[in-house]
């Protein structure tokens, strides 16, 4: 039907463009014709249809999407500089471009002397005077698509801003303008995907693309209508490799089993003539499992391909619009190597649409900061930075600690700096560092001539790491000499942190608790380096999707790939993670979650995550009593930014707000052993202390035992009667007693 309605609205040109978009299983398009009086029932397809192409062709992001923070985007003194990224893929063919921005300026700023200047790509796209007596700034501005390049494109807001003709502080709290960012927003209008009829391996990363605008699912389909465990923990390792490809946005995925992903009408394609049109339209399509449970796909030549150990293949589809990765292999074990070379960005395909895997390796695994050792920036992907002027610019790391690792107040951590500044400023310059944002330390720039230091230890407040990723900022405070009506100079006012700087972590003096979903939430333990346990509580498409969704989840949080096994039971021993209904949990899982207190019938669209404790195993569970909602809550989290807000027993996470609400723990158990004696001696002051008074014991205890031993003697000597203890004088030997 839907096709019908498609080839009769749509000119030949736009089809291969709109038919992405009407695949889309989001759209609810059937649903509305459904819910729709007989009567209507072939237009409101239509009108439906209509609307939802234009929506997914045009579509828009806020500046905020789009990197620049949820706050308001403050330009403050005399001359400020903000840059935006704006991504563009090269599979999508873009026609019109428009920027929206909201701002508002001060009321202290002269009109003749203060302006915005809007620059793409070095070009000026407009400039807007700053009017005190209008303040509100809202416009449209069209950009020229040729002026866009595709990967990441500048775009450039730079205001100069003064309040007096005269002499002026330029840091003056007055000169401020400030733009909207959840009102600004970037538009764009594509004419479809640009058809590529010949991809190779190499081009993974384009398939699966972060700077992509067009919402384009990503279909698994396996060669039998269950999906056994095997196929779908290949196919998580699949959803994490693309989740990383395409973060910070979490993919959609869908799953077919062998009855809808079978055609009756071939597709006519040579490699695939098995696929079914209804399923590749629209989307790119992971087709995974052993090479026998997939053969009815294929045509021959691909199956005689695919019949040497792991093999990897990507085919053109619908003319080039979309893709269908093929992962198989004779075994199991076979096809599992296959998703792990597909899921690691670091392993290198050839030019080649199609690879037999000869490489076995374990996933690599992300740096870490670990106690006691001193780590260099580098280590983190951290490369030399600078910074220049009077203007506030951080330079920050962004470091991980363990998982498990938690800091009790008084623990330092150590910096050892290599860092310059330039001369001419004033004393009271200084480096501000900032640990998660929380004040640690600053460092003075009082060098008139400037300085270059190699190893500046700096000791920081370890009570503010925390587990899981980190942001360490250098914020400088740079002041230069000036008399009141000089102009302001700033070219000397330089800032170098550089690579070779090195952090060291104190050793842990708090162990991990759960349940605690925040631990979770930020560090994701206990699960990162134990790699994913996944009891999948029943075998639907929906629980699958959500499967693959959480996969994908953990490894952008992790920013790495971890090991899958999966299970259609609970495991025995270890940690382990819960997919599915809570209605078709084990006993003993039921046992170890805090679920009876809540009413599932009631749940409705509201998914939840819970942790509880079973012995000394940790159970998080994510749980919905209609499992088709569970991608959807995830998708939320993640476009909210909602998982360092999960904390205590239970976060219930509501799709259609999107919000999360949390449950306290009523009862914890500590795990990992941090043995505080051992602690005590760590730090030489206190060792000497200990040393100092174990010293002071034994002394006590040794004169004690002296005093002790003197007045049992004393007690003995009182005992002897009277002269029989004193012997006659010696008179050679004929005395007698």
């Amino acid at each position: 039907m839907l096709q019908q309605i498609f080839s009769t609205l749509v000119r030949p040109g736009l089809r291969p463009a709109l038919a992405l978009v009407l695949g889309l299983s989001s759209l609810g398009l059937h649903g509305i014709a459904e819910a729709a009086p007989r009567a209507a029932k072939a237009a409101a397809p239509a009108s439906a249809a209509a609307s939802a192409v234009d929506m997914a062709l045009r579509p828009s992001k806020t500046f905020a999407e789009l990197g620049a923070g949820a706050d308001p985007l403050r330009l403050s003194t005399a001359h400020d500089v903000f840059m935006l990224k704006l991504p563009l893929a090269p599979r999508e063919r873009l026609s019109a471009a428009v920027l929206h921005l909201d701002a508002v300026n001060s009321t202290a700023l002269i009109r003749s002397r203060s302006a915005l200047t809007i620059r793409v790509n070095g070009r000026v796209l407009d400039q807007i005077t700053l009017d005190p007596e209008k303040t509100r700034n809202v416009r449209d501005l069209p950009i020229p698509t040729d002026w866009l390049k595709v990967g990441y494109n500048e775009v450039t807001f730079e205001a100069v801003q003064h309040y007096t003709y005269d002499c002026e502080d330029p840091s003056s709290p007055e000169l401020w303008t400030d733009i909207n960012t959840q009102q600004s927003r970037v538009s764009l209008q594509f004419d479809g995907l640009k058809p590529n009829l010949g991809p190779r391996l190499s081009q993974l990363d384009l398939a699966y693309d972060a700077r992509a605008w067009i919402a384009h699912p990503v279909a698994f389909v396996a060669g039998t209508e269950h999906l056994s465990e095997a196929q779908l923990a290949a196919a998580a390792v699949v959803a994490q490799g693309i989740g990383l490809r395409m973060a910070p946005g979490l993919p959609r995925f869908q799953v077919y089993g062998a009855n809808a992903a079978l055609a009756q009408a071939g597709t006519g394609d040579p490699n695939l003539p098995g696929l079914a049109p209804d399923v590749v339209r629209g989307r790119d399509v992971v087709l995974i499992g052993r090479r026998a449970e997939l053969s009815r796909y294929m045509g021959g030549d691909l199956y005689k391909q695919t019949g040497a150990g792991p093999f990897v293949g990507i085919f053109p589809m619908m003319q080039g619009d979309t893709v269908a990765l093929v992962v198989t292999g004779e075994t199991d074990e076979d096809v599992m190597a296959a998703a792990r070379a597909v899921a690691e960005r670091n392993y290198r395909f050839g030019e080649a649409a199609s690879e037999n895997v000869k490489t076995r390796f374990a996933f690599t695994v992300p740096p870490e900061a670990q106690p006691g050792h001193a780590v260099t920036f580098d280590h983190f992907d951290y490369r030399t930075s600078s910074t220049r002027g009077s203007k506030l610019q951080q330079i920050y790391l962004n470091f991980k600690a363990p998982s498990d690792y938690a800091a009790r107040k008084g623990d330092l951590a150590t910096l050892r700096l290599h860092f310059s500044y330039g001369a001419g400023m004033r004393r009271d310059s200084s480096l501000v560092l900032r640990l998660n944002g929380n004040f640690a330390v600053a460092l003075p720039l009082n060098e008139e001539g400037g300085a270059e230091f190699l190893k500046y230890e700096l000791k920081l407040p370890a009570q503010y790491i925390r587990p899981g990723y980190n942001d360490l900022s250098f914020e400088p405070v740079m002041i230069g000499h000036k008399d009141r009506c000089d102009a302001q100079r700033d070219e000397g006012l330089l800032a170098t942190v550089y690579q070779d700087s090195t952090i060291e972590l104190p050793r842990p003096t708090t162990a991990p608790v759960a349940p605690d979903l925040a631990r979770f939430g930020s560090g994701l333990w206990p699960y990162d380096h134990g790699g994913l346990r996944l009891y999948v509580a029943q075998a639907d498409m929906g629980t699958a999707r959500a499967t693959l969704a959480l996969a994908s989840a953990m490894a952008q949080r992790n920013k790495g790939l971890m090991d899958v096994q999966l299970k259609y039971a609970p495991f025995e021993t270890g940690h382990m993670m819960v997919v599915g209904n809570p209605r078709n949990l084990a006993d003993f899982v039921v046992k170890a979650l805090p679920l009876p207190q809540y009413d599932w019938a009631e749940q409705g669209r509201q998914s939840a995550f819970l942790q509880g404790t079973e012995g000394k195993r940790v159970i998080t569970a994510f749980l919905s009593s209609h499992p088709e909602n569970l991608q959807d809550a995830l998708l939320a989290l993640q476009s909210k930014g909602l998982w360092r807000g999960m904390e205590g027993q239970a976060s219930f996470i509501d799709a259609s707000e999107p919000s999360i609400t949390n449950e306290p723990a009523t009862h914890t158990e500590s795990f990992g052993l941090v043995n505080e004696y051992a602690l005590l001696f760590e730090d030489w002051k206190v060792m000497a202390f200990w040393v100092l008074a174990l010293a002071a014991l034994f002394a006590i205890a040794f004169i004690g035992a002296v005093r002790r031993l003197a007045r049992r003697r004393a007690d003995v000597r009182s005992r002897v009667p009277p002269g029989d203890d004193e012997l006659p004088p010696f008179d050679g030997g004929n005395n007698e007693r």
